[in-house]
């Protein structure tokens, strides 16, 4: 149970860490028409150090549902906000610090929230017929 937990919460961090900063810099083109792609190792680096607890705490909750769950889709739905949370809590953080002061933690935040719910709903489990799980992207 522990492995299922400890490569789905990386597999879904991991994809969202690198997604966030993708929808990041397309936002940034569809708003000013500049890709925004020469600060993406930037918002890369950044978005891998500040959600590592938070892929930790995932991994915790993921360990915690995995024995509990009825279903996929209830592991799913119970992830989703608390995903969300983990994925804004740093922006949070720091806007209240005044480290985000000319653009606000939302408008920082929303495609890594974006990202990590698109990685939370196509990162599924494979049920074998021996019991043994594996996990698998659709």
């Amino acid at each position: 149970m522990k492995e299922r937990a400890l490569w789905y919460s990386l597999i879904v961090w991991f994809i969202s860490v690198v997604l966030g900063p993708l929808i990041l810099s397309f936002s940034c083109w569809l708003k000013t028409g500049s890709t925004g792609l020469d600060v993406y190792p930037v918002f890369l680096i950044m978005g891998g150090i500040m959600s590592a607890p938070s892929g930790m705490v995932l991994y915790i909750c993921c360990l915690r549902l995995i024995d509990r769950s009825k279903s996929e889709i209830w592991l799913k739905l119970i992830l989703t906000p608390i995903a969300i949370f983990l994925t804004y809590l740093p922006f949070a953080i720091l806007y209240l610090l005044d480290q985000i002061t000319r653009v606000g933690s939302f408008e920082l935040s929303w495609p890594y929230c974006t990202a990590i719910i698109i990685c939370i709903w196509l990162v599924r489990f494979k049920i074998r017929k021996q019991n043994m799980s594996t996990i698998a992207v659709n």
